[in-house]
């Protein structure tokens, strides 16, 4: 089943014009290519990204994610390795005991994650075992948990020299060869009077070491769980939370480190954002069941906002959680030495690492926290003041804030030399656009902000096919748009059968038999949206 999936579909890529259509303010039409599909999933590339497509219960998702990217997720395990190898400080450490280490911890980490999750990646494990790539969940968990794992053991184990401000190298770190995952992000979010038509825009920047090989793993995931909201997340191969992404109501995410010394081993915060995304309408929503978690692991600064002009900053740490709207009074209590160090604006959000809140800034590490003077850093002068002069910038200029302004601001504020990501959405009309960094033909490093952000034109893929229990089909079409989103033309969709290598249109007298594809594409464009293979 699966090798004709794969024959069928690369078949089909050939019959796509290269250039498939313009979506919601891209530069360029879209580019794509499928390249296998299994079940209700399927893999493809868009704009030179490869796209992952799942749908069904938390078990049928992962089995779907195993055999269309297991080599893919084997791939980062092995990474990992590689980078553990090139970290000096595991010179004197065999190979295999960093390698029981990271087993260890993905252990421990997996009694953390919710049940549905661990039936994702048991899928997945399943999946990818079936074509010949062998890991374990423990390996998968440990992907799944590096981020969280540094987040809460950086604060914990580290001290600071009575000379120095900041905190020396961690050792259990190290011998997780974590070193170099040191991470400086900055989110925003504009909607309303500062904005292209009062839709919602958003960046998320993700400033973690680059050239250390994650340039091979991007994966963007669409998920489309079985009575939940769908949601995209771009992230990395084998990476099952949302790291990067939003829901089909254009609730969008972004994070930052804000190291706290109020640490806890709990639920990544990776895996408590894809519940709640999967249940949320409004960014209000998705606060308020991301506050009902009650746990979180380390101290960090996250920006939600939705596509009818709300957003919100919310900081925590293992113990606190506040969340501030645009223009919040209560940012007025932010003050060093009697000094306010908010800057608070209508109709926008936006955070560095420096927390707002007076109890979360006394416990923080990050920004010379929780003493020094925030504004004194470059974290706040570069990434969150940066991003609030800009925004100002462009209010004084007149001009109003579109996805080519929110793209101008993310890269002005990205790190220089270690920009891993960079994304802006445009949550109205649930659109992304995300840069990864990569090495270039030459061998050169080209940064996330350096490169072009590629499009994932995520509203059209909300439109699916679904199975009735007479075994035929029909089109669900789009019924997450927020109040004034672009609309898709379901006019223009058509369903297609491919059976025996041949396409017919699908009529009303037809019935879907094993072995046939069923797509769903636009008729005017051949742009694919939906698979199902039997």
């Amino acid at each position: 089943m699966l090798r004709l999936g794969v024959f069928v579909l690369a078949t089909l890529a050939l019959s796509i014009p290269a250039a498939a259509q313009s979506f919601a303010g891209s530069s360029y039409p879209d580019k794509q290519k499928i390249l296998a599909g299994y079940g209700h999933g399927f893999i493809e590339e868009v704009n030179g990204l490869p796209v992952l497509h799942v749908k069904g219960s938390p078990r049928e998702m992962g089995r779907q994610y195993g055999i269309l990217a297991g080599d893919r997720v084997a791939h980062a395990i092995e990474m990992l390795e590689v980078i553990a190898e090139r970290d000096r400080g595991l010179q004197r450490l065999p190979m295999w005991l960093v390698r029981s280490l990271r087993k260890i911890t993905g252990f421990v980490f997996w009694f953390t994650f919710p049940d549905e999750v661990r039936q994702e990646i048991d899928g997945m494990v399943d999946g990818a075992r079936e074509r010949g790539y062998r890991f374990t969940r423990f390996d998968v968990a440990f992907i799944n948990s590096v981020i969280d794992v540094v987040g809460v053991l950086k604060p914990a184990l580290s001290q600071r020299p009575p000379t120095s401000a900041e905190r020396s190298e961690n050792w259990l770190i190290s011998r997780l060869g974590l070193t170099w995952l040191s991470q400086n992000c900055d989110s925003m979010a504009v909607w309303g009077h500062r904005t292209v038509d009062g839709k919602t825009f958003q960046t998320r920047n993700v400033d973690i070491n680059t050239g250390m090989g994650l340039e091979e793993l991007p994966l963007v995931v669409i998920y489309k769980p079985d009575g939940g909201i769908p949601y995209v997340t771009a992230g990395f191969s084998g990476f099952v939370g949302i790291f990067t992404g939003m829901n089909a109501y254009g609730v969008g995410l972004g994070q930052v480190w804000g190291f706290s010394r109020k640490t806890q081993l709990a639920t990544p915060w990776a895996m408590q954002i894809k519940d709640v995304f999967s249940r949320s309408r409004s960014a209000s929503e998705a606060v308020e069941l991301f506050r009902a978690k009650n746990k979180w692991t380390y101290g960090s600064n996250f920006i939600f906002a939705d596509g009818e002009g709300h957003g919100f900053a919310v900081e925590l740490n293992a113990g606190r959680f506040v969340a501030f709207t645009d223009n919040d009074p209560n940012e007025d209590r932010a003050l060093w030495h009697g000094q306010p160090y908010a800057v608070k604006m209508a109709d926008a959000v936006f955070r560095g690492d420096a927390a707002m809140d007076p109890v979360l800034r006394s416990q923080q590490d990050a920004s010379a926290g929780p003493d020094g003077d925030p504004r004194a850093t470059h974290s706040y002068q570069g990434r969150y003041k940066g991003q609030a002069d800009r925004i100002a910038g462009f209010e004084n200029a007149g001009m109003r804030i579109g996805r080519a302004e929110a793209e101008a601001i993310s890269r002005d504020t990205a790190s220089r030399t270690g920009s891993l990501q960079a994304a802006v959405y445009a949550n109205t009309d649930r659109q992304l656009w995300v840069s990864y960094s990569r090495f270039l033909a030459d061998g050169s490093l080209e940064q996330a902000w350096q490169g072009e952000y590629r499009h994932i034109p995520f509203a059209e893929y909300l439109s699916s096919i679904v199975e009735r229990p007479d075994h035929r089909v029909e089109i669900r079409g789009d019924e997450y748009a927020p109040r004034g989103a672009a609309r898709i033309d379901a006019r223009d969709l058509e369903v297609l059968i491919f059976r025996e290598g041949i396409a017919v249109p699908y009529g009303p007298a037809d019935n879907v038999q094993r072995g046939d594809q069923v797509l769903l594409r636009h008729r005017s464009t051949g742009f694919v949206v939906d698979v199902k293979s039997y």
